[in-house]
């Protein structure tokens, strides 16, 4: 992997709502409905954030 990708990813993971929503995907596929449910975001910034 290239140093750019790695620093998008790192960039990316260090939001902590993207963080919380990749440990809620380690469990295995979700509905989006389920991961927004437990954010007190609105439905277009969760789908913006992801």
């Amino acid at each position: 992997m290239e140093a750019k990708d790695m620093i998008l990813i790192c960039k990316a993971l260090s939001d902590t709502n993207r963080l919380e929503i990749v440990r809620m995907l380690s469990d295995g596929e979700k509905c989006g409905c389920k991961i927004l449910d437990k954010f007190n975001i609105t439905q277009p910034t969760f789908y913006h954030i992801t």
